[in-house]
């Protein structure tokens, strides 16, 4: 009877512990919620998934490709299917706005808080759970992540959630924990790829944990992952019956990916250079320099202090030492998976961002309360102003939705159009076609030929284009190659009518050097003549 009473008093504090938890993170997500499509701008692959999905949605399958990619090479898959049936379901329920498929990261980063809390609790209490979350909300590549309408952040929930039950086991899962995980690590399969990246984490970890030959828990985890990434493959397989040579080849092609080992280890570190100093092709990069330079100095802190403790036989120091094996092998784990797969996109920057975040708060447990305090403090205030400096230049800036009224006023929601593909949100399902299938025609006559065969009555011709041929073949990865635009002006100035200009600086380019000028704000518009 004692023993349920002192049960049912724990529950009810942890569930009273919880509450200002909550509560946080809900004003976090009103707040956040106020400026979703403000910050950042609205990117063409925000546009291509939500596009993706849609076309999806009408054909009531997922075995289909993008409407707007008809003669740029695609492959139907499996790979995303659950991240475009979670899409469906917002667009449904919003309507196909950036601010419904938006609203789903947001979601995403919210559960993500969550999950950090209780990884930070069980590292060191509920005021560390407290300090992590509120650490990483506030940190820019997170802020970033959660309002883009891609799939990293739902990618976070399944690394942050592996993460805990590594934690909870020290990196020895009985075989309902190694199912459990192998369980989150394969539905991650129907997000994106870089679920990879959550089976590296877990198997460095419990390589690290069990160096054995035999080690079971690997053995089960990789057998059951295996299980489920081959499902997934197996329904891409319907769709497409040389699906692997085909998606191999387009990654190939379509990203430049480098063969040789020693090539993605320069391309990794090269990664990282960018990242800092916020070189970039399309992508917005934050300013992360402060977690750049905190992280890697506490992970060589955090490495040499395990290193130092990991003999004592102190029950509380065997705990972190445990904890901090689990943590740095995970590190070790995202890295080398990287490496692996090769693609190192800027938006993948938050796995290591969340994962850096808890490094941290693993090595301020060494501190006393005193300094614990002041650091995470002094963290916050760094991370406050980073990001106010960041996010204040957005109240200002051009809207998307200003940008598609400016749009409007040229051109109707249901016609042909050619045009960039961030315009994707304002036209009718399946009238658009992006810029970037016209580099697969050899000729002025073939580029006719397929404004006639897809009934195109107009053509959105920024400033951009002018900027991508004048530095060909420095843009070939964004456009492919730049030919096409001396022939689609051409077209445009002798079988077209200018129906009107506008000037838009932030969302008239897709280069990221370009957005904000003057000098290529501009979208002129054509109408095409009957002939």
């Amino acid at each position: 009877m004692q023993k349920g009473t002192m049960m049912n008093r724990n529950a009810k504090h942890q569930t009273f512990e919880l509450i200002p938890i909550l509560i946080y993170i809900l004003f976090y997500g009103l707040i956040s919620g106020a400026f979703l499509t403000r910050f950042p701008f609205v990117h063409s692959d925000e546009a291509w998934l939500a596009g993706l999905s849609r076309d999806m949605q009408t054909a009531g399958g997922f075995g289909v490709t993008e409407s707007f990619f008809d003669l740029k090479p695609r492959v139907p898959h499996a790979v995303r299917i659950l991240f475009h049936a979670l899409q469906t379901v917002f667009i449904r329920l919003f309507g196909y706005e950036i601010s419904s498929v938006r609203l789903l990261s947001l979601a995403a980063g919210l559960a993500c808080l969550l999950i950090l809390y209780y990884i930070g609790k069980r590292l060191g209490g509920a005021w560390i759970g407290a300090g992590l979350m509120i650490l990483v909300s506030l940190d820019m590549s997170f802020i970033y992540a959660s309002h883009f309408a891609r799939q990293e952040i739902l990618l976070g929930i399944s690394l942050l959630s592996c993460l805990f039950l590594l934690l909870k086991c020290q990196g020895l899962p009985s075989p309902r924990q190694s199912l459990c995980l192998a369980a989150l690590t394969g539905i991650s399969v129907g997000i994106h790829p870089n679920s990879f990246l959550c089976a590296a984490v877990c198997g460095s970890v419990m390589l690290c944990s069990c160096p054995r030959p035999h080690n079971r828990p690997l053995i089960l985890y990789t057998c059951a992952t295996g299980i489920f990434a081959a499902l997934f493959i197996g329904i891409s397989f319907l769709y497409d019956p040389r699906f692997i040579p085909n998606y191999f080849l387009y990654g190939e092609q379509e990203f430049e990916l480098s063969r040789s080992a020693s090539g993605r280890v320069a391309q990794f570190l090269y990664y990282f250079k960018s990242i800092f100093r916020q070189e970039s092709g399309t992508y917005y990069i934050p300013d992360l320099r402060l977690e750049l330079i905190l992280i890697p100095i506490f992970l060589i802190l955090l490495l040499l202090a395990w290193l130092f403790l990991k003999s004592s036989l102190d029950e509380d120091v065997v705990s972190w030492c445990s904890h901090t094996r689990v943590l740095l092998s995970a590190m070790a784990g995202l890295a080398a998976g990287m490496v692996v797969i090769g693609r190192y996109n800027q938006t993948s920057i938050v796995f290591f961002i969340l994962l850096g975040w808890i490094l941290v708060m693993q090595l301020l447990l060494l501190f006393g309360p005193a300094g614990r305090l002041l650091s995470i403090a002094a963290a916050m205030a760094g991370l406050l102003w980073n990001g106010s400096l960041q996010l204040t230049p957005y109240i200002n800036m051009p809207t998307y939705d200003s940008y598609l009224e400016q749009l409007s006023r040229l051109v109707p929601r249901d016609a042909g159009v050619i045009a960039n593909l961030n315009t994707e949100f304002y036209f009718d399902q399946g009238v658009l076609r992006d810029y970037r299938n016209l580099p697969y025609m050899a000729s002025r006559r073939e580029l006719e030929n397929y404004l006639e065969i897809n009934k195109i009555q107009y053509i959105c011709f920024t400033d951009e284009l002018d900027y991508i041929y004048e530095n060909r073949p420095n843009y070939n990865v964004i456009y492919g190659n730049a030919s096409f635009i001396k022939d689609l002006q051409s077209y445009c100035e002798s079988d077209c009518t200018l129906v009107g200009t506008f000037e838009n600086s932030m969302y008239g380019p897709r280069i990221i050097s370009l957005l904000g000028t003057k000098e290529y704000a501009s979208i002129r518009v054509y109408r095409v003549e009957e002939p």
